[in-house]
């Protein structure tokens, strides 16, 4: 998901160099996603700020502009989604299946 502010300016997973993407626990599932998802862009986990937040303060995080991106999983998605705080922006099951 996107910081709704964003979405104009960030239209590629590439352009995440350097910005700050959220997941809920390091070394979690989510963290492996964000990091599959860059690869498909050739990039590494490392080419982004990291950031750790439970995925019930992701919503703050985006209206403070304190996150760029981040992996949520639903309910969560929607929630952010009818409320305004986030858009879509990938999949990481589109992504990840399709570089095997």
């Amino acid at each position: 998901m996107l910081r709704p502010d964003l979405k104009d300016q960030i239209t590629d997973l590439k352009q995440l160099k350097g910005r700050v993407v959220s997941t809920n626990g390091a070394g979690s599932v989510s963290t492996y996603e964000v990091g599959k998802m860059l690869e498909t862009a050739g990039l590494k986990i490392s080419d982004v700020d990291v950031k750790v937040l439970p995925f019930t303060q992701i919503a703050l995080a985006f209206a403070n502009k304190a996150v760029d991106a981040a992996l949520v999983i639903p309910p969560f998605v929607y929630q952010l989604l009818d409320q305004g705080h986030a858009v879509g922006f990938a999949e990481p099951d589109k992504l990840c299946s399709r570089a095997r």
